[in-house]
């Protein structure tokens, strides 16, 4: 009998060896859920401008035409009085610019002058969509790419967004090229290094507002013509 009851405390002792052990927490497993690091805070533009080449947008346009002058005694041809411009303040527009016989001031686009020398040939054109501007657009080589890039940086700060892609050729070619913008509350700033040609850049200055209506009423459109298959 007493070999009996030793044999039950023996047991009962290791019962509770056990339940203690199983009181361990586990390990975790490699399936666990990870842990989500937070996001990092939104780049936010401090130097977005109010204006661009002082021309403010979603207002009427307000440049004041370059001179130029007339030559030729029966056929006259305008030309931009160089001369004139040299005591011209500030970006204007090119009066004797061929679409200008072609388009309406409230819904066209005007080609600027006298612009900010930065040592690379450049273009640039202030564009109107009912009756205000919406957008300004460059026009560069890819080699002057990385001159004007600088310049915006040293102007604007560090962009908000730069995306790398490959542009590739008919001829089976393939170029790296850098997209990169600012993006604020009211303006964006978009450079494009590599556009409709391995060789040209491309830059377009926004009001957001404007370009999400024009976006907007595109995607619209493309909707409309999409019923008709």
């Amino acid at each position: 009998m007493r070999s009996f009851i030793v044999a039950l405390t023996a047991v009962a002792a290791c019962t509770v060896s056990a339940q203690t052990a199983t009181k361990k927490p586990a390990a975790r497993s490699a399936a666990a859920a990870p842990v989500v690091a937070p996001e990092p805070p939104a780049h936010v533009w401090d130097k977005e401008p109010e204006a661009f080449l002082g021309i403010k947008f979603n207002e009427p346009l307000n440049v004041q035409k370059c001179p130029s002058r007339t030559v030729g005694q029966y056929v006259k041809t305008e030309f931009l009085d160089h001369e004139a411009m040299k005591s011209v303040e500030g970006v204007c527009v090119d009066a004797t610019d061929p679409r200008n016989k072609y388009q309406k001031p409230e819904n066209g686009t005007f080609k600027l002058d006298n612009l900010p020398s930065l040592g690379i040939g450049y273009a640039a054109s202030v564009h109107t969509n009912g009756g205000v501007v919406s957008k300004i657009t460059i026009d560069l080589n890819q080699s002057a790419f990385s001159v004007l890039l600088t310049a915006f940086k040293d102007r604007y700060g560090l962009p908000s967004v730069v995306e790398s892609n490959t542009v590739k050729t008919n001829a089976g070619a393939e170029f790296n090229a850098a997209d990169v913008s600012w993006k604020g509350k009211k303006l964006s700033i978009y450079m494009y290094e590599r556009m409709s040609k391995v060789d040209e850049s491309y830059v377009v200055i926004s009001d957001n507002a404007i370009m999400e209506a024009e976006l907007a009423t595109q995607r619209a459109r493309r909707a409309a013509e999409a019923q008709k298959f």
